[in-house]
């Protein structure tokens, strides 16, 4: 049986590669970058998982306390997982291929105190972001990848 494992996206390298190899979707409070292919199977007794990983990030400038930026690493974090997880049900269902690797979720507006934002707000956001960028896979893998730019 094949399985969903969501790994953090760590490392100084792993950020500026997704960055560089993924295609941006705007969102009304995130900019969602995602890396489209095959995502890495990982063989553990009977059981094979494929990895996806997620980076979520917030700056500084735009909350300035720690308290809320951690807050909403971990809202990201939690819709990423409730998210896929019922996305890649979907595909297993189809039996067609996830079409994701990786994940980068910048998130642009925090409010002025922690408990403000609630999970409510966020899976919605990331919800639809994800969304757009299923509507897209297709077209991502039709284009021939070595380089070459598809027909209009």
């Amino acid at each position: 049986m094949v399985k969903l494992r969501i790994a953090p996206l760590k490392g100084h390298e792993a950020f500026p590669k997704v960055f560089k190899k993924s295609r941006k979707f705007t969102g009304k409070d995130a900019v969602l970058f995602v890396q489209f292919g095959s995502p890495d199977t990982i063989e553990i007794g009977e059981d094979s998982f494929k990895t996806v990983f997620v980076g979520v990030t917030i700056r500084k400038k735009t909350a300035r306390k720690a308290v809320i930026r951690n807050r909403v690493k971990r809202l990201l974090r939690v819709a990423f997982q409730n998210v896929l997880k019922e996305i890649f049900e979907e595909y297993s269902q189809a039996e067609s291929q996830f079409p994701f690797k990786a994940f980068i979720a910048v998130w642009q507006s925090a409010p002025e105190h922690p408990k403000q934002l609630r999970l409510e707000h966020v899976e919605p956001v990331i919800r639809q972001l994800i969304t757009q960028a299923q509507l897209r896979a297709p077209e991502y893998f039709s284009q021939d990848r070595r380089g070459s730019q598809p027909s209009p």
